[in-house]
Parts: structure tokens; sequence; C-alpha cells
């Protein structure tokens, strides 16, 4: 088990320590689930968007997924939404 201290700023911002993120393999810009049980929180890695869609295609899809193209290109599709909303 590794256990580190993290402090809270004023804006309720904590750093994950290094050791954690190694561990876990959290890299910058990934997300995370924070859940509370009783007086506990718990962090883990969030599956990403591309990587719940790969797991639905992944039967249907014989070739290799590339899941930071396919991330990527579905960002990509919700920035267009997006500015087409705005127009």
């Amino acid at each position: 088990m590794i256990k580190k201290l993290a402090k809270v700023s004023s804006k309720g911002h904590i750093v994950l320590p290094k050791a954690l993120r190694d561990a876990l393999k959290i890299n910058t810009g990934d997300y995370v689930e924070i859940e509370l049980e009783g007086n506990t929180i718990k962090i883990s890695p969030a599956e990403s968007k591309a990587e719940k869609l790969a797991g639905i295609l992944k039967d249907r899809v014989k070739a290799k997924l590339d899941l930071k193209s396919i991330e990527e290109k579905v960002s990509q599709e919700i920035a267009k939404d997006v500015a087409n909303e705005l127009d």
C-alpha cells in the first residue's frame, strides 16, 4: 500500500503525489472518479469515452483500435457541434 499526504488548497484543490499517479497510470489531462464511502474518499482512474466506445465496438471491429486517435476524433466532433450551436 502506498500512503501519501496531500494538502487541500483554499479552493479545495489537492495534488495527487507522483508515486500515486505513477502507480495508477494517471497522466496530465486524465480524468479520475472520486467516490465517498462513509468517511473515506476513493480516487480511481476514470475510463475515457473513447475507451467505453472501444469496448462497445471491440466485438464488431477486427482491426486494432487506436484509443488516442478515436478520442481525438470524438473531441473534434464535439468541438464542431459546440461551434455550430454558438453560431
